[in-house]
């Protein structure tokens, strides 16, 4: 089993660095998991192991010098290489904001080997992120008010008498996180009998934020298309303008919707962070 371990760790490694499919590893994020666990097991333990047993005289001075040698090669793939990977703008889903706000992505607490490959790899991937700025300030999941603050320093302008619908686009369609039509039809019926003038409803939505179902993206743009087809219908000859926001940084996103004074929730995570940083804000939460 160790064995077994020591040798797929950076095949893995090496299969991930070459954008091939790696078994159990259902998204880029995972990537972290991986890539910081092997850099600790044959950067760290393995040689150290093996200078021990080369004091006491059980392996030979030039199988330490391979193991030496590959260490260093094994280093520079998971450290230099894993967080480009990530970086890749086609690999977007790997950067999991509400995620790693719910700490679901450590695997475990703050004391684990997973919890600090998931720090290490976001700090170096995405060292301007909000998901980054979280995990250095807190190991708690789900602290809106930390949240909050990190959003003041996107220094997004609040958008008065603004409606945002956030479309859960990408794997969402695929497992079940988008909302359906009849959701939206009800969500735009409470908007109506709301107090206030609504001068822009804007859809927003990426379908880059996938994992390996590769129809995610012909089913985005048909299911956005229908909602935004559905929603000019219902305000058409009102003096509310109907716009769409496709396909831009998740960040950007996330300051966006939360600054509108109205928010319509989709499915999952990311979506439910920005109603509860909707709401702790005074702005209005109408689906």
């Amino acid at each position: 089993m160790i064995l077994q371990v020591l040798v797929l760790l950076p095949v893995y490694t090496l299969m991930l660095w070459a954008n091939l499919p790696v078994p159990g590893v259902s998204y880029p994020g995972h990537v972290m998991q991986i890539t910081f666990i092997n850099t600790f097991v044959w950067s760290f333990a393995v040689p150290a192991t093996s200078a021990a047993l080369c004091y006491v005289g059980t392996v030979s001075k030039t199988t330490l010098q391979w193991v030496a040698f590959y260490s260093c090669i094994n280093t520079y793939l998971t450290v230099a290489v894993a967080p480009a990977l990530l970086r890749d703008p086609s690999s977007i889903g790997g950067y999991r904001l509400g995620d790693v706000v719910a700490g679901k992505l450590s695997r475990g607490p703050s004391t684990t080997v997973g919890y600090w490959g998931m720090r290490t790899a976001y700090t170096l991937a995405y060292p301007d992120s909000i998901a980054s700025a979280y995990i250095k300030e807190t190991v708690d999941p789900w602290q809106i008010d930390v949240v909050s603050r990190l959003l003041d320093t996107r220094n997004a302008s609040r958008q008065h008498n603004a409606a945002v619908v956030h479309l859960r686009l990408g794997d969402g369609i695929v497992a079940g996180y988008a909302k359906n039509v009849s959701y939206y039809k009800a969500a735009y019926r409470r908007l109506a009998r709301l107090k206030g003038n609504i001068s822009t409803i804007t859809l927003v939505g990426d379908f880059r934020h996938t994992t390996s179902h590769t129809d995610a993206k012909e089913k985005s743009m048909r299911y956005r298309d229908t909602i935004e087809r559905l929603t000019i219908d219902l305000f058409r000859g009102s003096d509310t303008a109907v716009r769409h926001r496709w396909e831009h940084e998740p960040d950007d996103d996330f300051a966006f919707m939360s600054s509108a004074d109205y928010f319509c929730k989709a499915g999952g995570g990311f979506s439910q962070l920005i109603a509860d940083v909707v709401r702790a804000r005074g702005q209005v939460l109408f689906c």
